[in-house]
């Protein structure tokens, strides 16, 4: 008789060590918001190569035209987003809205991946004298425009500020002489007007980063995970490299040329380097100065989280902690 009671425990062992293991074997989900940009190019690539699902992710994506709309979109509570990713001009614009949110890393970078485009020919930063630019306003487009002119020296530039989307038709109807651009919006404006616009680049004018901004929920360890998956990504540009240039074209709508640009002018690589700090403090100071941001005494190391990227690949993060040995 003493068997069968034995039996059962045993039994109800088995099955609960059983469904213990299959409760740690479910996926995480994890909801990303992002723009529809260059910047995200190893989300979406991770993402059609099945590299989060091998770090046990399951990952949702929110596209919105911009970086900037998918910081708005979690600010206005449309999105409650895990992860976000931006530019970091349209960030620092934004972090006292995002409290919950901290940098794990830069996965993109680039200092020619914005320019200006028309409906005419120019030769010169010195047409843009006493026309009309329009822009994005406070995002990685309005600080390349405004910085260019500047730079430049032109006079009397007016700026107009209309929403990305919209940039290309406010060209062509011709409420704008001129606009920034970016992709997928170049592939746009060159089909829209067969050809006929003008798109020209300004390499150096400044270097733009793209953020990966994580909630305080995640964990360190599922942190660490996504960021993995990105960084195994990084191998499908140099191992298929047919099949990522048709994945980016596929996910902005970008042709052929434009996403061969995008990869010979970008860096796509995950990394938190303590050179990001100081960058960081001069586009506050660019922000302020331009009445953009009302927060001036932000500690910009502060809005970083570097642990799960060091956790995951030391070397890819060189952010100082003078309180921590690690």
């Amino acid at each position: 008789m003493g068997r069968v009671p034995i039996m059962m425990l045993c039994a109800t062992l088995l099955l609960s060590c059983g469904e213990k293991e299959t409760t740690q074997s479910l996926p995480k989900n994890v909801t990303v918001v992002t723009g529809l940009q260059p910047g995200a190019s190893l989300l979406y690539l991770a993402h059609a190569a099945e590299r989060f699902e091998k770090q046990n992710l399951n990952l949702t994506i929110e596209p919105r035209p911009s970086g900037t709309l998918a910081l708005r979109s979690v600010i206005d509570g449309k999105v409650d987003a895990d992860v976000i990713f931006a530019a970091d001009i349209a960030y620092l614009a934004r972090q006292n809205l995002l409290p919950d949110y901290r940098v794990v890393a830069t996965v993109f970078d680039s200092d020619n991946s914005n320019a200006i485009a028309s409906l005419q020919p120019f030769s010169s930063l010195a047409d843009l004298e006493n026309k009309v630019l329009c822009t994005q306003y406070v995002s990685a487009l309005h600080f390349f425009g405004q910085a260019l002119t500047e730079r430049s020296g032109a006079q009397n530039v007016i700026f107009k500020f209309v929403p990305v989307s919209e940039l290309n038709r406010h060209l062509i109807e011709g409420e704008c002489d001129y606009i920034t651009i970016r992709e997928p919006f170049v592939s746009e404006l060159i089909s829209q007007t067969n050809q006929t616009g003008f798109v020209k680049y300004f390499p150096g004018t400044f270097l733009q980063y793209e953020l990966m901004l994580a909630h305080r929920r995640l964990s360190d360890e599922d942190v660490s995970r996504l960021l993995l998956a990105m960084i195994d990504a990084e191998s499908v540009l140099e191992e298929q490299p047919d099949y990522a240039k048709q994945v980016l074209m596929d996910s902005f709508n970008a042709d052929a040329k434009q996403v061969q640009k995008l990869l010979a002018d970008s860096v796509l690589s995950v990394s938190l380097y303590q050179p990001l700090i100081a960058l960081f403090d001069r586009e506050f100071v660019w922000l302020q100065s331009h009445g953009l941001s009302a927060d001036s005494t932000t500690d910009t190391k502060s809005l970083l989280r570097p642990k799960p990227l060091r956790d995951a690949a030391p070397l890819r993060q060189t952010i100082l902690d003078y309180e921590n040995e690690y």
